[in-house]
């Protein structure tokens, strides 16, 4: 967050492209559709 704090963590790969990996970086920021 802007305050420096770890919002989220995940170990092992991921794919970042994905619509999943989408939606969980828009949430962690608070955007939406």
């Amino acid at each position: 967050d802007s305050e420096g704090c770890l919002i989220a963590h995940m170990n092992g790969p991921a794919e970042w492209s994905s619509p999943d990996a989408k939606r969980l970086v828009e949430t962690a920021l608070g955007k939406s559709d």
